[in-house]
């Protein structure tokens, strides 16, 4: 079993490696985590919170050990997952991860600590249909691929209810360092008890690839990193054939 999540509706961002590693004969799982994609929105979350999340969708499921692929931001959730609930991980995949190991620990600058100031930013960017392209060109190495098929993939939920101020909330969270996480702890990762591996594009402008090197060094000596060539923080838009082709050579080592 292979269980994706990230943030945003990346399940819909997946679907054409989620039919790819489903025809190989794994059985896939794509998640959006909260509050985003058309999940529930409970307004808390910290990375043990969303661990606490995946958790529960894999006891529902009665599901057996999954290998975990986390992108981005939700490569926060999957790690706390692996680290909190090693039962419930097989392996670990990282996918130009976003950690904040780099960094020291802090909380969200003051400028946005109030919620209006947060709903105005967001509304402006996140929620704002008009920003979705540019948000997501730049986000990719490859700015053609922000093609309009994603955008609308992005939009979509976007247009619930309530949206703007429910992203506000995640925003604190976002921008401020969850350092009562067990994977904010840059010593914990040596002691993880799962396998992991690591993909990240080596154009990324998001989490730069020295974040990769960076994490590398904290995982046992045995962790592979797979650097995609000419490709951004959404390497598996940019250029499905070649991430998936990288994904299923690292499943296949797990």
């Amino acid at each position: 079993m292979v269980l994706f999540h990230g943030t945003a509706a990346w399940s819909e961002l997946w679907r054409h490696t989620s039919d790819v590693l489903a025809a190989a004969g794994f059985h896939v799982i794509a998640l959006d985590l909260p509050p985003f994609g058309f999940s529930d929105r409970p307004g808390s979350y910290t990375r043990q919170d969303q661990a606490a999340r995946i958790n529960d969708v894999l006891d529902a499921l009665k599901a057996e050990p999954a290998i975990i692929v986390g992108h981005s931001f939700g490569a926060g959730a999957a790690t706390e997952l692996a680290m909190r609930y090693p039962d419930r991980a097989r392996a670990l995949v990282l996918v130009d991860a976003a950690l904040g190991l780099t960094a020291a620990p802090s909380d969200a600058p003051w400028v946005v600590q109030p919620q209006w100031i947060r709903e105005i930013l967001v509304s402006l960017t996140i929620t704002n249909p008009v920003a979705t392209q540019m948000l997501l060109q730049s986000m990719i190495a490859k700015k053609e691929r922000a093609l309009p098929e994603y955008v609308a993939i992005l939009q979509w939920p976007l247009a619930q209810r309530d949206s703007t101020s429910d992203i506000a909330n995640w925003l604190l969270y976002f921008l401020g360092s969850d350092a009562s996480a067990a994977s904010a702890d840059r010593n914990a990762y040596a002691k993880l008890e799962v396998p992991v591996a690591i993909l990240w594009g080596d154009k990324d402008t998001i989490t730069p690839v020295e974040q990769a090197h960076d994490l590398r060094t904290l995982l046992p000596p045995d962790t592979e990193l797979t650097l995609l060539p000419g490709l951004g923080h959404i390497p598996q838009i940019e250029d499905p054939g070649l991430f998936n082709d990288a994904l299923l050579k690292t499943l296949g080592k797990l």
